[in-house]
């Protein structure tokens, strides 16, 4: 599955700034990762993550928000969104906030992504899905040590 993660941030930040090198890394990391994750039904997922700064004050806190499946296209899209005022300021605990959300978001998205699917009699494998999640979980909290 190809996977694309769109970063828009805005504003007055006020996460930890080692946020901005984490997110590079962890959209490489779930790119990396769901490379391996097929479906019939979805071969693009794209995800628009809003978080800090006033861009995250126009949808209503931290959540997932416009969920859509094309048929025709076999893509998904979605936005997620971390309130701004989740952040301390403090590295380690903006991180460990951060990479909680993002797993618990893409958890309950594949949720989403099933029941999506299942209205067009597609079969969706939620458990390899959650796999490649949890994957990422891994592999982000691997990396915080090193910023």
């Amino acid at each position: 599955m190809e996977f694309t993660l769109n970063i828009v941030y805005g504003g007055e930040l006020n996460a930890s700034k080692a946020l901005s090198p984490f997110v590079r890394n962890m959209r490489k990391i779930i790119k990396d990762t769901f490379t391996s994750f097929e479906n019939e039904a979805v071969t693009m997922f794209k995800v628009t993550l809003f978080f800090d700064g006033d861009i995250s004050s126009y949808y209503n806190g931290t959540g997932i928000y416009q969920p859509r499946y094309y048929n025709v296209k076999k893509e998904y899209v979605v936005s997620f969104c971390i309130d701004r005022t989740q952040w301390t300021g403090n590295k380690e605990k903006d991180l460990n906030y951060f990479i909680f959300t993002i797993t618990s978001l893409m958890i309950k998205n594949g949720d989403l992504i099933l029941n999506k699917l299942a209205k067009y009699k597609y079969a969706f494998d939620i458990n390899s899905y959650k796999h490649c999640v949890d994957i990422c979980s891994k592999k982000m909290n691997d990396i915080v040590n090193e910023i």
